[in-house]
């Protein structure tokens, strides 16, 4: 298992901070460990099938049957494991977005109940976006230009992951050029359901999200430390 990283840990001088990013690491660390050890798991499944293939006597390309036992008896299974992995990758998806949404809005409660404020959430439309309202707040009290960048990579992802939350990841064919250009995603040859092909784009989108909630709570703690 791998250890966590003792140079990243950051001192707050506000307290409630310094909580708050333990938690966010140690979430983001366990979907790290999640990504890691699933993946072995369905990597073991998809060998174990290979090796049963290959040892098959009975598997001859040349047999007249071959195409309806083939599929009788390894397809199913070929389709079991492509599954396990678009539901693998999915879940942890939807868990980097939700912790982005639910951290971002502790973030901004956090700030209403500790500091009189100009604003508070209710002041902002919310909408369908209620990840844009909690930056949208935060960025009324802290100066966030230099983290718009990263917030924007992950902000990017809000309706893809709608898609995958109530559509099972179907998209529409006008959401397609942005899937075909974007690494770690692909659609099929039919059909509009997103594929989340390689491990490195939840890799990617874990290491934005863990460099946008460490800068922004400096950002807020030194905030708080010039109006002390």
């Amino acid at each position: 298992m791998s250890k966590i990283d003792l140079n990243k840990i950051v001192f707050f001088e506000w307290q409630e901070l310094y909580y708050l990013n333990e938690e966010i690491n140690m979430e983001l660390y366990s979907l790290r460990i999640y990504l890691k050890e699933n993946q072995k798991l369905i990597t073991g499944i998809q060998t174990i099938l290979q090796e049963e293939i290959q040892n098959d006597k009975n598997i001859d390309p040349n047999w007249e049957h071959f195409g309806s036992y083939f599929r009788h008896k390894y397809q199913y299974e070929e389709e079991i494991n492509t599954t396990l992995m678009k539901t693998h990758r999915y879940s942890a998806f939807l868990s980097i977005m939700a912790i982005t949404e639910s951290k971002l809005l502790e973030i901004c409660q956090l700030m209403e109940d500790k500091k009189t404020l100009s604003i508070t959430l209710k002041d902002l439309p919310v909408g369908r976006d209620s990840l844009g309202q909690y930056w949208r707040f935060l960025k009324n009290i802290v100066n966030l230009d230099n983290l718009e960048k990263t917030y924007d990579k992950i902000k990017r992802f809000q309706k893809l992951r709608n898609r995958v939350a109530h559509n099972n990841g179907v998209i529409s064919d006008k959401e397609r050029k942005f899937i075909i250009a974007t690494k770690g995603l692909e659609l099929p040859k039919y059909g509009n359901q997103i594929i989340i092909s390689e491990d490195s784009f939840l890799t990617n989108l874990l290491n934005d999200t863990e460099n946008l909630f460490t800068q922004l709570l400096i950002f807020i703690d030194d905030f708080i430390k010039s109006k002390e």
